[in-house]
């Protein structure tokens, strides 16, 4: 089943559980410094620090899933026309395109969750989703592991943005 699944999103399984066990190493040494260092750090920075080793998890799967543990396409290909997808969804009529374009935006989600205490400035926050999305979507292309479309970055930027937003609220709530 969970076989079939990755499959279905062009990913090979055999690759994506090597690079699964370098995140888990990765994650490992990064807690064990973190440990380590609880003496020399005080609260607040210990708080940046997880979450800063949560953001970089995180990344570090989607850019197995994104790219690392893709199968090899046999060409290269750009959409830069924005909002492509949507209007591929509504003239065949085929609402795969919509779930990509759901699934792209709840990918970053977390993004802009984990990002919301390590980054004060929405701007700030806007141009770093833009380039983590383009970081992505440049090595899909550059690896031949996907289709370079600019409707990804503008569906992981909004997902970054929200999940920024929601964290916001929910601090202003704890905080009053």
């Amino acid at each position: 089943m969970l076989w079939d699944f990755l499959f279905s999103l062009n990913i090979h399984p055999d690759k994506f559980i090597e690079y699964l066990k370098v995140i888990l190493i990765a994650l490992l040494m990064a807690n064990v410094l973190l440990a380590a260092s609880r003496k020399f750090i005080n609260i607040r920075w210990r708080k940046l620090l997880v979450q800063l080793n949560i953001l970089l998890a995180y990344l570090s799967t989607i850019f197995s899933f994104t790219v690392l543990a893709r199968m090899d396409r046999y060409c290269r290909e750009i959409v830069v026309i924005p909002f492509y997808s949507i209007y591929e969804m509504l003239i065949f009529e085929d609402f795969t395109f919509f779930i990509g374009v759901i699934l792209n935006v709840l990918m970053f989600v977390p993004v802009g969750v984990c990002c919301k205490n390590l980054i004060k400035n929405k701007y700030v926050m806007f141009v770093v989703s833009v380039a983590l999305s383009l970081f992505i979507e440049i090595n899909q292309f550059v690896f031949r592991r996907g289709v370079f479309e600019i409707d990804d970055v503008i569906c992981n930027t909004i997902g970054a943005l929200i999940g920024y937003n929601i964290s916001s609220v929910i601090g202003g709530i704890k905080n009053d």
